[in-house]
């Protein structure tokens, strides 16, 4: 991650390795987190760091997200980690991030 300057303000922008800027150094330190994190999405705890990452992007602490979906902190801690979580679960803490679930097939061989 570096920092660069903009050209008309004197706020300092923060760029990820990835090219994404970012105008707070804690959103940039959570994407760059997020990419390490995440080389591919066959891992298991790829949806459990995508919710974290979501979360922590948005300001959002482990305890306020419970509130907000009525599930306990233990509860978001062990879903992020990848150790519990149902469907109905997961529907109400992508509601509460207004995001969504996109399943589609991979590309590669044997694909249309």
């Amino acid at each position: 991650m570096s920092k660069v300057k903009r050209i008309f303000k004197k706020v300092p922008v923060y760029k990820t390795s990835d090219g994404n800027i970012f105008d707070n150094k804690r959103k940039a330190e959570v994407h760059e987190n997020m990419l390490r994190g995440l080389v591919n999405n066959k891992s298991p705890l790829y949806i459990g760091a995508s919710i974290r990452y979501l979360r922590q992007l948005k300001g959002i602490n482990q305890g306020d997200l419970a509130k907000y979906t009525g599930l306990s902190r233990t509860s978001i801690c062990n879903i992020e980690a990848s150790r519990q979580g149902t469907y109905n679960t997961l529907l109400a803490i992508l509601k509460t991030l207004d995001a969504e679930l996109i399943i589609r097939p991979k590309s590669g061989k044997n694909n249309a």
